[in-house]
């Protein structure tokens, strides 16, 4: 969705401006963009690819990489990103930074917003996985374009694209400081979120926290882990009312997805052993809720991922319950887990034998949720 957005709005006029230079009958330019555009406003990305590129290619015969080129070519790089086709991104993002570059304003295109592309090509075109914690050129770069737009907000939805990659490439190299750096210009550009901007700043947020997070467990870093409770709590207040305007559906949405998440790394961090004092529940700030408990599972060691156990790991998943308004569960599922997937599926296994019921010390008369998200916690 992103790719299409930004695809479509960056060659809005350009008909009009090829219709007054040199058009001819049946300018295959004006044709080929009309059909691209078309194809785009019926949410057909993969069906604009073609026109786009034919497009690109019959400026190039006619103007070489002058006139409208660059438009043309960042509009195709953008588009193959949004296609998840960064190779094939690199070479039209190349030739329009390169013009922006040497043609400046005649290029109709931004530097930094053709660069950014290029950047965001180059980082996909190779894995975060496997890096050893190597940086690439594409991630450097991403991280250069990103201090360069740090204060144009013009760029928003650009440099906020760039910032969710690098962070997600960055957990996968396993470079939590570049991720840090990466969530924080998110939430820095969050205006230009293609989602709800609560929830995507929140999930930048959980970004943040988790790049503190990982390398604190693992003792490779001196950061507080207060920061990272810090980041997942303001997450999570901020999401808490979206989760509670959406409790009456049973389909998980994306707030759900991120509560929970911060609500399993919360848990990660301080553990139920920590819940007195700093702890701050933010499903029940006020108090008088019904508290619930779990019942059923048993020995979680039959659950516990073996990996993880042998590796001395723990983890915790988070279960997101719903009630009728009785209390009565009418939907339990995992929707979370941490601080890998390892636990995810043991989370599957273990809600299947659950039973959740009002707590015994719950205070009299207290409000019946109609949802609540349930960390449980595997520990080795």
């Amino acid at each position: 969705m992103v790719g299409r957005t930004l695809a479509f709005s960056a060659l809005i006029g350009i008909a009009l401006v090829v219709g007054n230079a040199q058009a001819l009958p049946n300018d295959p330019i004006i044709e080929n963009y009309r059909a691209y555009t078309a194809a785009l406003q019926q949410g057909d990305m993969r069906g604009a690819e073609a026109p786009a590129e034919a497009a690109l290619q019959a400026s190039q015969a006619r103007f070489g990489n002058g006139h409208r080129t660059p438009v043309l070519a960042l509009n195709l790089a953008r588009l193959r990103l949004g296609l998840g086709k960064a190779r094939d991104a690199v070479e039209p993002a190349t030739l329009a930074f390169e013009a922006a570059q040497q043609l400046g304003s005649e290029s109709g295109v931004d530097p930094l917003m053709a660069e950014i592309t290029l950047a965001r090509a180059e980082l996909a075109s190779v894995p975060g996985r496997g890096r050893d914690r190597m940086a690439t050129p594409g991630s450097a770069h991403v991280l250069a374009t990103l201090q360069a737009a740090a204060n144009r907000h013009d760029l928003d939805a650009d440099a906020y694209a760039a910032a969710t990659e690098l962070g997600l490439w960055s957990l996968a190299a396993q470079r939590y400081d570049d991720m840090r750096t990466a969530y924080e210009a998110a939430i820095a550009h969050v205006a230009g979120a293609p989602r709800d901007i609560a929830v995507a700043r929140a999930v930048a947020r959980i970004g943040v926290a988790t790049a503190i997070a990982i390398p604190g467990l693992m003792r490779r870093s001196g950061l507080s882990m207060n920061d990272a409770y810090q980041a997942l709590t303001e997450a999570m207040t901020e999401l808490w009312p979206i989760v509670q305007q959406e409790s009456s559906s049973v389909d998980v949405t994306d707030a759900d997805k991120a509560f929970a998440r911060a609500l399993a790394w919360q848990s990660v961090i301080y553990g139920p052993a920590h819940r007195s004092g700093g702890y701050q529940d933010v499903q029940n700030p006020q108090g008088g809720a019904c508290h619930y408990q779990l019942h059923g599972a048993g020995n979680l060691d039959h659950y516990y991922p073996q990996r993880a156990l042998h590796r001395g790991e723990s983890g915790v998943v988070v279960i997101r319950a719903t009630f009728d308004g009785t209390g009565k569960v009418l939907h339990a599922e995992t929707v979370a887990s941490a601080p890998d997937e390892d636990f995810s599926v043991a989370g599957q296994a273990v809600v299947q034998t659950l039973s959740i019921v009002r707590a015994a010390d719950a205070p009299p008369g207290c409000t019946l949720p109609r949802q609540r998200f349930i960390p449980v916690r595997f520990s080795a």
